[in-house]
């Protein structure tokens, strides 16, 4: 399939055109709302100036009047485009031009298509909330300067916080839309009429989506990318108790707010990782007792919040996480390191924490973190270091329990070269900038514990055991508000272009002592958390922003690279999209600290990039047409079972240990279902609140095969 690619060149070739057909266009309408109220949409890559109308990040002109790659606006047509079981966002820009707006909303209608229909329940609304920031981060760097952000979305439903909302005149107001793409979902075009009201009239946006042929598998089913590498954000959670007045995390209120973080860290396609370290002291982690080999671990409390996430009872899809990092005693706060932790308790509790996981047949990879970011400035030698990070390692490995060493550096210096440490460092997380003796590609052999993760090998390329974590541009995006927005999405693309094993954000709640309108701590804007805290607005639930959705977009982008070299059977292809936006990153930049980074700054680059990946999936990826392989077989088909018989329909050729969801025909999900073993699953015909379903045709789907079948009441 032929690839579309949009030119800045003929882009604006047609915008002129485009500027004069929308101006004929706007001087026929015989409606007011055209004179007080402008409306127009731009992707998930841009920010708008609340009060300049310019764009925050890059150097392309969007508006209500002018066309862009999503944009018609004579039809005033948003089209956007996706796969089965993505979520797509864009944004609708309300500008107030004459006199202030009063009760703007946003109403959705369902989208249709020849294939069906994507119900408006798919579809979520927020309000854009604008922080003010009027120090400029001065780390990491660059910053676009002093200004109102964009960044925490509010949900629409939200009282006096979500929509209608006023807008003042001269200003304008994002509203982010997300859109997402049922299992289900044939090819092909939908379409539906979104309206934008307020005091001064209404204005109809007509949404066309276009679906590929193919699907994006949920993101941590075993062997997807969650799996297999490791998109890590860390979270303290006393920050979390602290925020909302000091809940008790033993609490069942606080178990309910911390599956809420959970979830939302799934939804977004990252790893949000329990860091202990900079914790209190509380019965909710191991305890231990006894010292050495004696060692004895109490795991009542920890079974009793964290088991949900272990065995993936916490979370919507089903799947567990896949990495934990252990908790070994230490005295006082910890700092960045120290050199005196007890070896022989380091493999003891090694063990314990295999047998437990083996015995509740958890699977996650273990690792031990114990040295964070060791250098001269904590008053050790080089040596010094060096000798306690291979004990460590050394008292891990002989545990023989399948549990790894994890090191995290941000120096340069000679001997924290992970070349000389090879056979003890099972994961290294380098600080952006400084890896750069790594040479890309190079193969080394360790002896370390065989582990069903492709990430850690007993033979491997050095890079796979490398992840990189936090710096300023030119080697990573940005992270701060004030940085450019596409920080966190070019994440996924180095991690893809250099291919290491994953990316660690050391924070992602660290909050300021008012993060929705002062995000300044430290000579640095927002640039410790991508949630925000959702008991200032009245709910007791994190909320979401746009640079979380930056890292999904990341993460996605990464899946379609993924798909690209797993259909085509090599990564040539997805190699050259990942370089036509990033060129260099990390330490292999010839740029110096703080300046702009060696990837595209220009939205139409990114387009292009995630729509010609997709053409090229839907032409290399299996049809959606099933084939005997792919096909799950269902009996009886019809299912003509009276309400109240206690008949069952039953499912055969099912993948194990996988999730069997059931769809409506509007793409609802009526059921969720496990299939731990079993050569076939039956099902009650009844869905998640206990109640027998109507009669109609229903969908089935298990990972990459799926079913249809007909109940006759």
């Amino acid at each position: 399939m032929k690839n579309t690619v949009y030119s800045t060149k003929l882009t604006y070739k047609i915008i002129t055109v485009a500027n004069f057909i929308g101006l004929i266009f706007c001087l026929t309408k015989a409606n007011n709302t055209y004179a007080s109220m402008d409306v127009y949409c731009v992707d998930e890559t841009i920010r708008i100036d609340r009060d300049n109308q310019k764009v925050i990040d890059g150097n392309l002109t969007f508006g209500p009047n002018y066309a862009n790659y999503l944009w018609d606006p004579v039809t005033r047509t948003v089209t956007i485009y996706g796969a089965r079981n993505e979520v797509v966002g864009f944004q609708i820009i309300v500008y107030a031009n004459s006199q202030a707006l009063n009760s703007v909303n946003v109403t959705t209608s369902s989208l249709k298509g020849d294939s069906g229909t994507i119900p408006a329940s798919n579809i979520s609304i927020f309000r854009e909330w604008y922080t003010q920031v009027s120090s400029p981060s001065t780390w990491p760097k660059p910053t676009m300067g002093a200004g109102w952000y964009p960044d925490a979305l509010i949900p629409a439903s939200v009282p006096n916080y979500g929509l209608p909302i006023n807008v003042a005149s001269g200003k304008s107001q994002g509203i982010w839309v997300d859109v997402y793409i049922p299992k289900i979902a044939g090819k092909g075009d939908y379409t539906g009429t979104f309206t934008v009201s307020s005091d001064a009239g209404s204005v109809n946006i007509n949404v066309k989506l276009h679906v590929w042929d193919f699907d994006l598998p949920d993101a941590y089913a075993p062997g997807e990318v969650g799996q297999t590498r490791l998109f890590e954000f860390f979270i303290f959670w006393d920050t979390i108790s602290n925020r909302w007045g000091g809940m008790s995390m033993t609490s069942a209120q606080f178990r309910t707010l911390e599956n809420k973080f959970y979830q939302m860290a799934r939804d977004h396609k990252f790893q949000m990782t329990t860091f202990f370290w900079w914790q209190p002291a509380s019965p909710t982690f191991p305890q231990y007792s006894g010292s050495g080999s004696s060692t004895t671990v109490d795991w009542t409390y920890f079974d009793e919040r964290f088991s949900r996430y272990l065995d993936g009872t916490g979370f919507k899809d089903g799947y567990p996480v896949p990495v934990w990092l252990t908790t070994i005693p230490r005295s006082g706060q910890y700092s960045h390191g120290t050199l005196d932790l007890d070896t022989a308790q380091i493999t003891k509790i090694s063990q314990l924490y295999r047998q437990h996981f083996d015995a509740k047949g958890w699977k996650q990879t273990i690792i031990n973190y114990l040295i964070d970011e060791p250098h001269d400035a904590e008053g050790y030698t080089g040596e010094q270091w060096t000798t306690a990070m291979r004990n460590y390692a050394n008292a891990t490995h002989s545990a023989n329990a399948n549990v790894y060493y994890r090191c995290d550096f941000c120096c340069d210096k000679d001997w924290a070269n992970p070349l000389i440490n090879i056979g003890y460092v099972d994961l290294w997380a380098w600080n952006g900038a400084t890896i750069k003796s790594i040479p890309t590609g190079q193969t080394q052999t360790i002896q370390v514990l065989a582990t069903p993760r492709e990430g850690l090998k007993n033979s491997y390329n050095l890079t796979e055991h490398i992840m990189f974590y936090q710096e300023s541009e030119p080697y990573l995006g940005c992270e701060t508000i004030d940085g450019r927005i596409y920080g966190f999405r070019v994440w996924a693309w180095i991690l893809w272009k250099y291919k290491m094993y994953g990316y660690n954000m050391w924070q992602c709640a660290a909050w300021t002592t008012d993060p929705w309108n002062n995000p300044l701590n430290n000579g640095t804007n927002a640039q410790a958390y991508i949630f925000y805290p959702g008991n200032y607005i009245g709910i007791d639930e994190p909320v979401a922003s746009i640079r979380m959705k930056m890292v999904r977009r990341g993460i996605s982008d990464y899946q379609y690279m993924d798909l690209i070299t797993r259909y085509s059977g090599n990564s040539s292809k997805a190699d050259f999209w990942c370089n036509s936006v990033v060129q260099n990153a990390l330490a292999y930049t010839t740029k110096s600290w703080g300046q702009a980074g060696e990837w595209s700054i220009n939205a139409i680059d990114w387009f292009n990039a995630r729509k010609g990946m997709g053409e090229n999936l839907e032409a290399i990826a299996p049809s959606s047409a099933t084939s005997s392989e792919t096909k799950i077989v269902i009996y009886p088909n019809p299912a003509r079972i009276p309400k109240g018989s206690g008949k069952t329909v039953k499912f055969a050729n099912l993948l194990l240990n996988s999730n069997v969801e059931i769809y409506n025909i509007v793409g609802e999900k009526v059921k969720s279902l496990r299939n731990e073993s079993g050569v076939i699953l039956e099902w009650d015909l009844k869905n998640e609140n206990g109640e027998e379903i109507a009669g109609g045709t229903y969908y089935v789907i298990c990972g990459s095969k799926k079913g249809k079948f007909s109940v006759i009441r």
